[in-house]
């Protein structure tokens, strides 16, 4: 394998969980000695944890922030519990609850995850996000019965439904319609559409590369002073890693330059 990875190993039957991590050329295992066992994109094991390309991971990437906000809710609340876990997973804000922008790298939900597992091993019960990203209902799937059925050739549901987590209060709400249109926006710049950049940042007005997007549409449409302020106030926001702050800031530059001319 030529990519580096990190994978969840656990056992009921020894109520442990270490994380393996890898990469193409070294492997090493993590184990925090605790109840409890979190993981982000980084690595965390005595083997990996300084080397260089993890530290270029640990100093550019959104990875530390979604683990000290992952800690951060883990620490709430109390005892963890099924219901607790899918409501971290679903988590859209930043650190101490900030609205850092729907979308936003540095979200535990970042909007873009095809589905989400959560497994209660010593009960054998497996729960499975329904769309859409993690804030559909999540179905719970008993893996005794299901391990149990026989010659099984009839189409119907296994799932069992006494013990379905419902749906996310977020769904149906101005704030979700609003990111739905945002998404709309996005859609018609990749197909290179014009759009209104003011209606596109409205619709997600905390999220710095909604402020991106529309500075660099508009450094295309050579409108500079327009994109110059959008890059400014996309700086104001929670910019989920360092080589995008490098852009902006770039950008900006390019447009002073432009102004100037």
């Amino acid at each position: 394998m030529f990519v580096s990875e990190s994978f969840l190993i656990g056992s009921a039957a020894d109520k442990k969980a270490v994380i393996i991590e890898k990469t193409p050329d070294s492997l090493d295992v993590y184990d925090p000695q605790l109840n409890y066992i979190v993981c982000a994109n980084h690595f965390q094991s005595e083997a990996l944890k300084n080397s260089e390309a993890n530290m270029v991971q640990m100093n550019e990437s959104a990875s530390p922030y979604r683990y000290q906000r992952l800690t951060q809710l883990m620490q709430q609340n109390g005892e963890n519990t099924v219901a607790k876990t899918i409501a971290i997973l679903r988590d859209h804000k930043g650190l101490n609850d900030k609205n850092i922008g729907f979308g936003n790298e540095k979200t535990l939900n970042q909007f873009i995850a095809h589905h989400t597992i959560v497994f209660e091993p010593e009960k054998l019960k497996v729960w499975v996000s329904t769309s859409p990203w993690c804030l559909g209902k999540f179905v719970c799937y008993d893996l005794n019965k299901v391990f149990s059925l026989k010659n099984f050739i009839a189409d119907k549901e296994i799932y069992d439904s006494a013990f379905n987590i419902p749906a996310d209060s977020l769904l149906g709400t101005n704030e979700f319609s609003s990111f739905e249109r945002y998404r709309h926006y996005v859609q018609l710049l990749s197909g290179r559409k014009d759009i209104n950049t003011d209606s596109m940042v409205a619709a997600n007005p905390e999220y710095y590369h909604a402020y991106v997007l529309a500075g660099d549409y508009c450094y295309k449409k050579e409108d500079w002073k327009k994109s110059m302020n959008y890059y400014q106030t996309a700086l104001t926001k929670v910019i989920a890693t360092k080589p995008e702050e490098e852009h902006i800031k770039k950008q900006i530059e390019a447009c002073k330059k432009k102004i100037a001319s």
